[in-house]
């Protein structure tokens, strides 16, 4: 896909908003938090995050050769932590898979349409591999609340917003799964 002006634009953003978001975290994570012992994990996470944000933005699509190559990376980080840890974000990154494919499935089978796809669970996926379970409820509530705030905002400034709208639903996880990343879960400290 190539670059347009406008993509451009969005990664640009999208990355701005990153390190915006970052920075009250900076003290504490570059001296022993995730970032500081990660850092160049951390880099690659949020690289790929923001060309996912970008690209989902622009397409609605979640590209496999970004999305399991985060998922693998993602365990990865936790193979020398030993087998029970890295279990556990198998484990994880399975169950974020098999919870969004269930409810596009569920919606697509309610509504008789596809509404969320594969593309999401994946990321899904992906945010379980780098997090582990503590964080997917987090992660999954933060960008369900972001996504329904910016169409609450796009109705304020007067869009059609109807039960139709298409929206992309990976940026909103994109984010989520940075800010647990820097923050942790809710309830938990980072790791």
């Amino acid at each position: 896909m190539p670059l347009t002006k406008r993509m451009a634009v969005i990664v640009a953003l999208t990355a701005a908003l990153y390190v915006v978001v970052s920075v009250p975290a900076l003290p504490s994570l570059l001296h022993g938090g995730v970032f500081g012992k990660n850092a160049v994990a951390s880099l690659l996470l949020c690289a790929a995050l923001v060309a996912l944000s970008a690209i989902d933005t622009e397409t609605y699509l979640l590209p496999d050769v970004i999305t399991l190559p985060l998922v693998a990376a993602g365990l990865a980080q936790h193979w020398q932590n030993g087998n029970a840890v890295l279990m556990e974000h198998a484990v994880a990154a399975a169950l974020a898979f098999v919870l969004l494919w269930g409810v596009a499935l569920l919606y697509k089978s309610w509504r008789g349409r596809s509404g969320l796809g594969l593309g999401d669970a994946k990321l899904f996926a992906g945010s379980g591999a780098w997090l582990g379970p503590a964080a997917l409820a987090t992660v999954l509530g933060y960008a369900a609340l972001a996504a329904l705030a910016s169409i609450a905002v796009a109705s304020l400034r007067g869009n059609s917003v109807t039960l139709t709208t298409r929206i992309a639903f990976g940026p909103y996880l994109a984010f989520a799964t940075w800010l647990v990343w820097l923050y942790g879960p809710i309830g938990f400290a980072p790791e």
